[in-house]
């Protein structure tokens, strides 16, 4: 029955520093959302050093006086550790991640636009393009502009080449 009540002590003194690290814990993310502005919050781990370098030391388990009296993840110090351990994998994978959503798409269109179409044909369909978004604009501007330096650069529809056309679906 002894046995029981010390069993029983030791859970209820586990539980209680449980919760005192929580509380601690919400309390200072609290705090650092209320200072700082971020949402996020921070990480946040109560230590017990001493409890942790028994542990590392090793102890007599005859002698209770001497031994541990919070496990060692109690301690949160290996969770600590792991924590800061992890943070450059982090960078790393943000980094992966940014060049995964943009570098990667961005170089595939470019081979992609490189392969699609000639020198010649990328430059007259780039060209016909600005042609296009300029004669737009001026029309929309209503200046009376000669318009005979782009009209001649548009694709001719013989060769294959699209016909690029305004908003109104007239061909520029």
């Amino acid at each position: 029955m002894l046995w029981f009540h010390a069993a029983y002590l030791c859970r209820r003194r586990d539980v209680r520093i449980a919760c005192r690290n929580r509380h601690v814990a919400k309390g200072m993310n609290k705090m650092y959302s209320q200072n700082t502005g971020d949402d996020a919050g921070a990480a946040s781990f109560c230590v017990s050093n001493r409890m942790y370098m028994r542990y590392r030391r090793g102890y007599n388990t005859t002698n209770p006086d001497k031994a541990p009296t919070m496990t060692l993840g109690a301690t949160q110090i290996p969770a600590a550790c792991t924590y800061i351990y992890g943070i450059p994998s982090q960078g790393r994978t943000a980094v992966l991640e940014h060049f995964v959503l943009f570098k990667v798409p961005m170089l595939l269109s470019i081979i992609k636009l490189s392969c699609s179409k000639s020198t010649e044909a990328r430059v007259k369909h780039v060209t016909a393009i600005i042609d296009c978004t300029i004669k737009v604009s001026l029309s929309h501007q209503d200046l009376s502009i000669p318009l005979t330096f782009i009209e001649h650069r548009n694709p001719d529809p013989s060769h294959g080449n699209e016909v690029l056309r305004d908003s109104s679906g007239r061909p520029c």
